[in-house]
């Protein structure tokens, strides 16, 4: 649980008991030696259906939006590379686009539609 130079804490596996551990302290100045003991409690690991969902909410519009200004306005390829593990429990984390004609799987290629390319155009040459 805890190695006796307090430098690793390897947690109970999930579904077993939290682990208490005492850590001593011996403090010593020429011939005076003294103890402290600290009382701990070590976590059993999460399950995966949490470290998932946490990993899930920690995957938020601003790891992936890039230069964009949010998703609702996408006018350049999102972060390259999307983030392929989770920040906090490293889950496995893919990608799949609705439409893979107008953003990837990967989210590198954003084809924009000719319809919003030609408005723009329009809107430049009635100015």
């Amino acid at each position: 649980m805890l190695s006796h130079d307090g430098q690793m804490v390897t947690r109970p596996a999930h579904g077993e008991n939290n682990a208490n551990v005492l850590l001593t302290a011996t403090i010593k100045k020429g011939s005076v030696t003294v103890t402290k003991v600290f009382s701990m409690t070590v976590l059993a690991e999460d399950s995966d259906i949490l470290k998932v969902a946490v990993d899930k909410a920690a995957l938020t519009e601003n790891a992936i939006k890039e230069t964009n200004i949010d998703l609702a306005y996408v006018t350049g390829a999102p972060a390259n590379p999307l983030p392929s593990s989770g920040a906090v429990n490293g889950s496995m984390i893919t990608w799949k686009s609705s439409a893979p004609l107008i953003v990837s799987d990967d989210g590198q290629t954003v084809a924009r539609s000719v319809y919003y390319i030609r408005l723009w155009q329009w809107q430049i040459w009635t100015k």
